[in-house]
């Protein structure tokens, strides 16, 4: 058990009320844990390559780079890499 809560002594605990407890202490530290793990997993690396993978789908890249609003001069460079890799991915889908 993750967590146990004992009431004070001479108050009754109501069961139900302990294992709600419980039970929610343990999904939160499930949830912290879960989110700790695909932090530190290369810092999230393999997320992101799933996700430019979404992004730069054949049908929906240029509409969705074209969208792209580049905040920080230094994001341009990485707004141009994004478009000659979604031409690259155009060129040798079918």
């Amino acid at each position: 058990m993750l967590a146990h809560w004992r009431p004070p002594e001479g108050l009754e605990a109501d069961a139900q009320a302990a294992n709600r407890l419980t039970t929610a202490t343990c999904q939160a530290l499930a949830g912290l844990m879960h989110a700790h793990m695909a932090h530190n997993r290369l810092h999230g690396a393999p997320e992101l390559v799933e996700r430019m993978d979404s992004f730069l789908s054949p049908q929906w890249a240029e509409e969705r780079l074209r969208a792209v609003q580049v905040r920080k001069e230094r994001q341009r460079d990485i707004l141009e890499a994004l478009q000659a890799l979604a031409r690259k991915r155009r060129e040798r889908t079918p």
